[in-house]
């Protein structure tokens, strides 16, 4: 027996420590999972030019029967939540997605910015195209598809792909979020 033996005896050599991922505590109530998106400043310029379209296009060359509206509004109510009328939601949907486009803008300090989009931002965006969309389909309607039309859906559609794809998700701050999970629920 050697020395070091004599000295050390029989020690058996450590067992390696099991591998752990290493953890992050994060604050549900100051964090949120969102996408972050590359977002040109002349397509949210675009999305809001055709909010404003949408809202100073009359609905239709003809007013619409009184019994007809009516009918409308009920069927509206019966199929959303709320007590809104057909109407008052194209409006709320305006204002949600005018909220949206406006905090995002004030992100910008150059033609392109990185922006952390909450779970199901792109809803709210799209809302206000597929009342476009139908409301251009329409002949009565003077509505028409517009180059701002495509260039929001093209927005909205990569919002979308982002939250769908394999886009990676991560944990921000709120003060880092322009438009929380909270407002959105708020705005709407």
């Amino acid at each position: 027996m050697g020395l070091l033996d004599s000295l050390l005896g029989d020690t058996p050599a450590p067992e390696p420590e099991p591998e752990t991922e290493p953890t992050i505590e994060i604050s549900e109530a100051e964090h949120e999972v969102v996408f972050p998106v590359a977002i040109e400043r002349s397509e949210l310029l675009a999305y809001k030019r055709l909010i404003e379209y949408d809202r100073e296009t009359p609905h239709s060359d003809t007013e619409m029967p009184e019994p007809v509206q009516d009918s409308l509004d009920e069927s509206w109510k019966e199929l959303t939540p709320g007590n809104q009328t057909w109407s008052e939601e194209n409006e709320a949907t305006r204002e949600d997605a005018e909220f949206i486009i406006e905090a995002w803008l004030d992100e910008f300090t150059d033609d392109t910015a990185v922006i952390f989009v909450p779970i199901g931002t792109y809803f709210h965006l799209a809302k206000l195209l597929w009342v476009c969309e139908a409301r251009a389909d329409l002949d009565e309607d003077p509505l028409e598809s517009t180059e701002e039309l495509l260039t929001a859906a093209a927005l909205v559609s990569r919002l979308k792909d982002a939250e769908d794809g394999d886009a990676p998700s991560v944990f921000a701050h709120t003060d880092d979020i322009p438009v929380t999970q909270a407002e959105l629920g708020s705005a709407s």
